[in-house]
Order: structure tokens, then C-alpha cells, then sequence
């Protein structure tokens, strides 16, 4: 009898194993990391914050397509910053951040861009310098993430 439970147990076992043909790589996200913008005047103070842009206004343009809702304003930690994932081609990915209808900012993104393995294999982007309107950033570390601040006058 013992034998019946172990060979039923070993069968079900067996079966219920999924082939590679069955995976689902939806659950699998890629990874990218966030730039994160800080637009401040000659004192240090938000121009978003103080009014100078308004967040609702500022959009992203990539090739043919414009981000919207780009500025955090509910989280205390990143509000009134400009966010933007990391994606694009291996070299300079050039964006256009819209702050006012006649006032547009130009940010390049240099990145790596790799390949995970296996039967989900999806990219992950690695970050190596920033240019915004022509003028090297440094890249500050934000918990994962990058920050950049602009100051503008």
C-alpha cells in the first residue's frame, strides 16, 4: 500500500512540472531605473514648487511620443521632480522636456542597453551620463534611482 501512495505521489509530481514552452514572462518586469529632475533657481528654490512651471504643463517628448504627468507631486521625497525611466538604444537617447510653450529643454541620455537571459529575456538599462541643454550633469545616486538638479535662471 505504501508503495501505491509513493508511486501516486512520484506520478503527480511528475506530471504537474510545466515545460519551458508554458512559462509566463508577464510577472518577469525589466529593470530601468528612474532620472529624477530638480529644476531650481540661482537660491536653490523649486521652480515648480514657487509656481515659475507648472506641473500639469511639463510633458516629455521621445522620437514620436509625448509623455504626460511627468512631475510628481503626492510623495514628499520626490515632489515637484521631473521623473523619467530609463529606456532607449545603446548611445545618446535624446528627449525633450516642455516646461513652458516656448521653453524647451534638452536632455540626453547615454546608456547601455542588455539583454537578461533565458526564456524571458527582457532589457535592462544602465545609466553612464546625462547632458541637459548641452551641459554634463552629475549623476547623484537617489536610492537606486539618479538626481540631477538644473539650475536655471
Amino acid at each position: 500500500m505504501k508503495k501505491i501512495y509513493t508511486f501516486i505521489l512520484l506520478s503527480f509530481m511528475l506530471f504537474s512540472c510545466n515545460s519551458d514552452d508554458d512559462v509566463n514572462c508577464t510577472s518577469e518586469p525589466a529593470f530601468s531605473p528612474t532620472v529624477f529632475i530638480e529644476l531650481v533657481n540661482a537660491t536653490g528654490e523649486n521652480l515648480i514648487d514657487n509656481g515659475t512651471y507648472i506641473a500639469d504643463d511639463i510633458t516629455i517628448g521621445f522620437n514620436e511620443s509625448t509623455f504626460t504627468n511627468v512631475v510628481f507631486t503626492e510623495s514628499p521625497q520626490i515632489a515637484n521632480f521631473i521623473g523619467l525611466n530609463v529606456f532607449g538604444e545603446d548611445g545618446d537617447n535624446t528627449f525633450t522636456i516642455n516646461l513652458l510653450a516656448t521653453e524647451i529643454d534638452i536632455l540626453v541620455l547615454n546608456i547601455n542597453r542588455e539583454q537578461t537571459g533565458g526564456p524571458c529575456s527582457q532589457s535592462f538599462f544602465t545609466l553612464n551620463s546625462v547632458t541637459y541643454n548641452g551641459e554634463p550633469k552629475e549623476l547623484q545616486d537617489f536610492g537606486g534611482d539618479f538626481l540631477i538638479t538644473v539650475v536655471k535662471e
